[in-house]
């Protein structure tokens, strides 16, 4: 809008009286801060339903919920996320995953799961 508006120099000038008929605080548009948004922007809000409990929990730590139910959803996120971020940019993404994880349930001997 802003660029169509600057584009031509008619316009221009009638924006820019329009803008001091109103009284405006800026006289003129040199710029816009608003960038365009990717393809990928709406993506990152698909799973939102599913992020509000635990916006919910960090927002107000007393609240009486269930920690378990919370982590899960957390959990799920950040896996959803971490293949997507595979998927879409396997570069950023670490080459080997672990494929044995270690406990410690005995003390002095960790166990191989």
């Amino acid at each position: 809008m802003i660029n169509s508006i600057r584009a031509k120099a008619k316009q221009h000038r009638g924006f820019k009286l329009f803008l001091e008929e109103l009284s405006a605080e800026y006289v003129d548009l040199h710029h816009t801060d608003v960038r365009w948004l990717t393809g990928e922007f709406e993506d990152r809000f698909n799973h939102f339903d599913k992020l509000e409990p635990c916006v919910a929990f960090i927002a107000n730590p007393f609240m009486e919920v269930d920690k378990g139910e919370i982590s899960e959803q957390m959990a799920e996120l950040l896996s959803v996320y971490s293949v997507e971020m595979e998927v879409k940019h396997p570069k950023s993404c670490p080459a080997k995953i672990p494929t044995t994880f270690t406990t410690f349930l005995e003390p002095g001997r960790p166990r191989k799961l």
